[in-house]
């Protein structure tokens, strides 16, 4: 995901959750959403 898709990912994002939405997100980066839990498994051996 290059630069320009992640800004409108986090943007829409945004504005889904000021709207009362919640989000279920998998990715392989951080996105640097405010208030985002994250849940970490380690590696996977």
């Amino acid at each position: 995901m290059d630069d320009a898709a992640r800004a409108r990912l986090v943007a829409a994002v945004g504005v889904h959750r000021a709207n009362g939405g919640a989000v279920v997100l998998a990715s392989h980066f951080a996105l640097g959403i405010k208030d985002m839990a994250e849940l970490d498994l380690g590696a996977l051996a």
